[in-house]
């Protein structure tokens, strides 16, 4: 069955939702993915060894319930930033 897409409205709806409720969320994130890193340290693009599922198993033994369609979006959005603050030459 194909997942259906989220309309932007409830997107932000939901991010804005988890930012409230968990305001340290992109932190644990990025410290979990600091941990799975592999590769290059010196390139700008991470491999993770985790999968989204993984990581919002880890988030929610941190006391952080979120979905791994979360986890997911948080990561494509970080990833996105990451491209417009240190855009390759």
């Amino acid at each position: 069955m194909p997942r259906r897409r989220i309309g932007y409205e409830w997107q932000a709806a939901v991010e804005k939702k988890i930012r409230e409720n968990y305001p340290h969320y992109e932190r644990e994130l990025e410290s979990l993915l600091d941990s799975s890193v592999i590769g290059d340290p010196e390139k700008t693009l991470r491999h993770v060894s985790k999968s989204a599922g993984n990581l919002s198993d880890a988030l929610k033994a941190n006391g952080i319930e979120v979905s791994p369609e979360t986890v997911r979006r948080t990561l494509k959005r970080l990833v996105a930033n990451q491209r417009l603050l240190h855009p390759s030459n």
